[in-house]
């Protein structure tokens, strides 16, 4: 039941006694009546305790460190390569715009990496983006990776 009284100055309203008969099939009108006896009425069409607060952070997103750290890691997959016919024959973007050879593509490693720079480009992050390569490389050979790489082989440009 809702009671309505006009008041000089303004307008007020006050949802006295729900009952589980008078809620129906809204399981959270007790909270709704309890939010509006406090002052905190929900937006409409939204019940109590549901609402978010959009200023709050979301707790939920990857922080940028996570994000850059899983471009790494799966760009590290996606140039591994093997010394075979095609190893490093295709290339990507990178975060940067700049090109990268991988060793297969398509691939579930390139994928990955795709996914990953994606998602670190959509985050609003910052990117720590230099020049690329002047002139672009057109080709990369698989080659022994660096040491403390933790490759075995990885496509390099020359």
């Amino acid at each position: 039941m809702v009671i309505v009284l006009l008041c000089e100055g303004g307008c007020y309203s006050w949802q006295l006694g729900v009952t589980a008969a008078d809620a129906g099939s809204k399981p959270d009108a007790a909270k709704d009546a309890a939010a509006i006896d406090m002052g905190t009425t929900p937006p409409p069409g939204h019940d109590a305790g549901t609402t978010k607060d959009a200023t709050l952070p979301d707790v939920t997103a990857p922080s940028c460190a996570t994000l850059a750290q899983t471009v790494a890691s799966t760009r590290s997959a996606a140039i591994a390569c093997t010394s075979t016919s095609g190893a490093c024959s295709n290339s990507v973007s990178d975060a940067c715009g700049c090109v990268l050879f991988v060793g297969e593509s398509p691939s579930a490693a390139t994928s990955d990496y795709l996914a990953a720079v994606m998602a670190l480009q959509s985050s609003g992050c910052p990117l720590g983006c230099s020049a690329c390569p002047a002139p672009a490389p057109t080709y990369a050979l698989c080659l022994a990776a660096g040491m403390g790489t933790g490759l075995g082989t990885a496509c390099t440009a020359p």
